[in-house]
């Protein structure tokens, strides 16, 4: 696992909080001195609370772990991830859920002649 190093910086300035036409607010923070490099920017999906004594904070939610895939099959595709976890991963439309066990087991099937021809198992 990789060190992680945690820093503190303060900055102090106004939190702006207004609505778009569509209804949805948009949340924007000002600082009083803006120093370019202060912080190193990022853009991703977070988790953000404004408290009633007006503390805000946010949390990054995690990104997807699941990498390419490595094969895939008509209805699935088999994929290794970052997080330890191997995904297989089926999209069958509702239109032919009654073929569900049949797809599933011909896609199985071929994952696993793939996974042998690549030496995964004897």
């Amino acid at each position: 696992m990789k060190d992680r190093v945690n820093r503190t910086i303060s900055i102090n300035g106004m939190l702006v909080i207004s609505k778009t036409e569509s209804g949805q607010e948009y949340v924007q923070f000002l600082p009083n001195n803006p120093v370019v490099g202060q912080v190193e920017p990022f853009s991703g999906l977070a988790r953000a609370q404004l408290l009633s004594n007006g503390i805000f904070d946010s949390m990054r939610k995690k990104t997807r772990h699941r990498g390419k895939p490595v094969f895939k099959g008509m209805w699935s595709s088999l994929s290794f991830a970052a997080d330890g976890y191997d995904y297989i991963i089926f999209k069958v439309p509702n239109s032919m859920r009654y073929m569900l066990h049949k797809i599933l087991q011909r896609d199985v099937n071929k994952i696993i002649s793939y996974l042998k021809k690549e030496g995964w198992s004897k």
